[in-house]
């Protein structure tokens, strides 16, 4: 089924193109199914403070939208489901629209050039601004991850999460990144100038750290979240700033958050 709206950019079709031109495994789980061998990963999908969507490429169609989305956006998880992803392109603001496909192709570009039993191993992330019930446009950063892969590995159903981040990046544009799960590797996209470009990668327990400074922890709450010595962490932080030439660790977060590593 192809999608149809003529207030989308060209580079959607391309993209939809991209997706629907892979030669798809028919006989795969239904996303339910999962849901029901793991019926504890509803509620905390719920419970959440970010909204989650599932997208069967196959269809091009989300087939799940966490009910939390109502409290983040003031749309339904039921008005997302019925008009689909014409609507969710909708939201994005005008400014937006065309470098988050534009972002959005060099993405898949990259992971349809790999050997597709590699590209369950990358995820991918975007921030960009999207309206809110209300007419408030909010900026959020996008984090998609594989879900499922038919038996060629062909990527099947993507698990995305967005979370409202306004509170921690007030500039302009849109900035994508892809992040390898095997190297910790990360290759970053923007606007800008259009290129992937090889980045500053972070160990897992240093982007663990950033986590927690961007929710505002301090030292010591991070030293006992992390069952580490506050000195320990501090030699984490000083290390991460000396990796990115960065002042502080606000700075450092805001760094994160611009190359999708968050």
């Amino acid at each position: 089924m192809v999608l149809k709206s003529t207030n989308t950019p060209e580079t959607y079709r391309e993209n939809l193109k991209l997706w629907q031109t892979q030669n798809f495994d028919k006989n795969l789980t239904e996303y339910y199914h999962l849901f029901q061998e793991n019926p504890v990963m509803d509620i905390i999908l719920n419970a959440g403070p970010s909204m989650t969507i599932i997208t069967d490429l196959r269809i091009s169609k989300y087939v799940y939208v966490t009910k939390n989305c109502e409290h983040i956006l003031g749309f339904t998880s039921a008005e997302f489901l019925q008009k689909g992803m014409d609507f969710g392109l909708s939201l994005i603001h005008p400014d937006d629209i065309e470098d988050y496909q534009k972002a959005l192709k060099f993405v898949w570009d990259f992971l349809l050039s790999l050997p597709a039993a590699k590209r369950k191993y990358y995820k991918t992330s975007a921030d960009f601004r999207i309206c809110t019930r209300a007419g408030v446009y909010k900026r959020v950063l996008q984090q998609n991850t594989t879900l499922q892969t038919d038996k060629s590995g062909n990527i099947v159903l993507l698990l995305m999460v967005l979370s409202d981040i306004s509170h921690l990046k007030k500039e302009t544009g849109v900035s994508a990144a892809i992040i390898s799960t095997e190297n910790e590797g990360y290759l970053v996209w923007d606007a800008k100038d259009s290129q992937l470009k090889n980045q500053i990668a972070f160990s897992k327990r240093e982007r663990e750290l950033i986590k927690y400074l961007a929710e505002g922890f301090s030292t010591k709450q991070i030293a006992d979240r992390l069952n580490l010595s506050e000195y320990t962490v501090s030699t984490h932080r000083r290390n991460m700033l000396d990796k990115t030439k960065l002042p502080n660790a606000r700075a450092l977060v805001s760094y994160a958050i611009n190359h999708g590593m968050l």
